[in-house]
């Protein structure tokens, strides 16, 4: 088990594959995977895929012993959660299996978020670092040693006394959005530790501020997502470097 920070700063970097409407949105960087309903149903085992199966919001990788991305009725590229606790052998057989990412079928505003407080039959949910976890079953009522559910208490639990573990046994269930930190047209610098050379790109499309899409000089389209902590604000300096880059493409 990762300590607190650690497990911190890996949500900090997450890695976004959230769905929209119309496709799967995917952001190539580094860290952990979220995948959405699409993109999920993309690892399905077959044609050489890997084989993905979320169980509690989690994303498992079950490709060596899923021939062609089914087991026992069951398809790869799904969430299972009610099939393997309905199965024999429980949740055990998770401890086996690689974590490749959480599964987030859902991205919620705090507005939003605040909706699920446990209420008059409704469901309780609590964020923390950005994800966003199912209490329903243990909060009576929504509330829980003074807190209540539909918040942000990623400081309330980092304050309690309560270790990581504790959210492993929720479910996850979705994904905090925050308030957009750039905007369309800004320079960003990319801040990927794999990289050997700064890379700047300008954002052109922003998803519920959860992940940014960028265009790097010459390129007429998105094909690059990063969270906001992927990437920073470019300095003055680097601005005119990235439009004597643009200039250059344009010729």
């Amino acid at each position: 088990m990762v300590s607190r920070h650690k497990n911190k700063m890996m949500v900090l970097v997450l890695v976004i594959a959230v769905l929209f409407v119309a496709g799967s949105l995917t952001a190539h960087g580094y860290s952990r995977t979220l995948f959405g309903t699409e993109a999920l149903s993309e690892y399905d085992g077959k044609a050489n895929s890997p084989a993905y199966v979320s169980i509690k919001g989690r994303v498992y990788d079950v490709t060596e012993s899923w021939s062609d991305g089914t087991h026992r009725g069951h398809e790869a590229g799904q969430d299972l959660t009610d099939a393997i606790q309905e199965a024999g052998h429980g949740m055990d057989v998770l401890e086996d299996l690689e974590q490749v990412g959480y599964y987030v079928p859902k991205v919620l505003t705090s507005d939003e978020l605040s909706y699920y407080d446990g209420q008059d039959g409704r469901e309780a949910y609590v964020a923390v670092e950005g994800l966003i976890y199912d209490v329903t079953e243990s909060w009576s009522d929504g509330t829980h040693r003074g807190h209540e559910a539909g918040q942000d208490l990623t400081q309330a639990f980092y304050d309690s006394p309560h270790d990581d573990e504790i959210l492993d046994e929720l479910s996850v269930v979705g994904l905090l959005a925050e308030e957009d930190e750039f905007s369309i047209g800004d320079v960003v610098e990319i801040l990927d530790p794999h990289e050997e050379h700064h890379r700047f790109a300008r954002v052109a499309e922003i998803y519920r501020g959860v992940a940014y899409g960028v265009m790097f000089p010459g390129e007429e389209k998105v094909h690059r997502w990063y969270v906001e902590f992927e990437l920073r604000p470019a300095a003055e300096e680097d601005l005119e470097e990235m439009e004597e880059m643009e200039e250059n493409h344009e010729m």
